[in-house]
């Protein structure tokens, strides 16, 4: 498992024991509400974000040859803090991950900013993991942060 992905988990997990849910709700579901009008939460917009964007970064091309090859993504969200995005992609594979990150962002983070004024509050990982500087660099072909 991914260092992300372990980082993802445990977002759910604690966003999921913090508000009482019992498991995460699907794309489908989603998409049902909000088609019916039923409220969706900031939570569930929140992890529906980052699962989007994970998922993005997981299929995003991670080949490479040289460090040159990757970049870091860090993209900022207003529904999740930026350092749960960070990863290593191929130099050719940033443009469209940036703008899936973009999309996701437009289409389920409107309305969260840093205090919750605007109604929902962007939600901030407990780990001091995102004070690390991290570099892109290709380790055994594949691009991965240092």
């Amino acid at each position: 498992m991914s260092y992300i992905e372990q980082r993802f988990i445990g977002t759910v997990v604690v966003a999921l024991i913090a508000s009482g849910c019992s498991g995460a709700t699907s794309h489908a579901e989603m998409d049902t509400r909000a088609a019916s009008q039923e409220q969706v939460t900031c939570d569930e917009r929140a992890e529906s974000a980052l699962e989007e964007v994970l998922a993005a970064l997981k299929n995003a091309d991670h080949q490479c040859t040289a460090d040159s090859d990757c970049v870091l993504i860090k993209t900022p969200m207003r529904c999740n803090h930026p350092c749960l995005y960070e990863d290593s992609v191929h130099r050719s594979a940033s443009s469209l991950v940036i703008e899936e990150i973009e999309d996701v962002d437009a289409r389920l983070c409107e309305g969260f900013d840093a205090v919750g004024e605007s109604g929902c509050q962007t939600q901030v990982p407990s780990s001091t993991s995102c004070a690390a500087k991290k570099s892109a660099a290709c380790v055994a072909g594949n691009c991965q942060l240092r």
